[in-house]
């Protein structure tokens, strides 16, 4: 019997999608006429492979003080939502995945909740304890998913 092989793209077409629909909606610090150009920047950036500091470069334009904190800020907040939810799409269309897992940063500048989140085990269709269907989910409080670096992981349940 053969087997699929699953290759995954954490900015595949559900994750550029997500950012088409959904990009920069919690975004509160540029102007609402710019909002668009900043999901076109985004987008674009995730199509050319670049990096987040480099989507953030692209982003600083958009800040009346170039604030190189505003932007990456930005940057991480919206690729990790539309790779989270990229990710977690994939492992719904999987067929096989069952079981997802959080998996902090483990760094020091984890926020206490995620912490607290690390290895927490869930089924696929179940949300995390912090309401959450995966990290960078933006429909909690801003404070769970702005400048969130972590992910999750899945496994069959066996």
């Amino acid at each position: 019997m053969e087997q699929k092989q699953f290759v995954f793209d954490p900015f595949s077409a559900a994750a550029q999608a997500w950012i088409i629909k959904h990009g920069a909606e919690s975004v509160k610090t540029i102007l609402a006429t710019n909002l668009d150009d900043v999901k076109r920047v985004i987008l674009a950036g995730t199509d050319e492979n670049l990096t987040t500091p480099q989507i953030a470069k692209n982003l600083r334009q958009f800040y009346s003080d170039r604030s190189a904190f505003k932007s990456m800020r930005v940057a991480r907040s919206e690729t990790a939502m539309a790779a989270g939810f990229g990710q977690h799409s994939a492992a719904e269309q999987s067929g096989v995945v069952k079981k997802k897992k959080f998996l902090s940063s483990r760094d020091d500048r984890v926020r206490d909740s995620h912490v607290a989140l690390d290895g927490e085990e869930r089924d696929l269709d179940e949300p995390y304890s912090n309401g959450q269907m995966f990290p960078g989910d933006p429909s909690v409080d801003p404070s769970e998913f702005i400048n969130c670096r972590c992910v999750e992981t899945y496994h069959t349940g066996r």
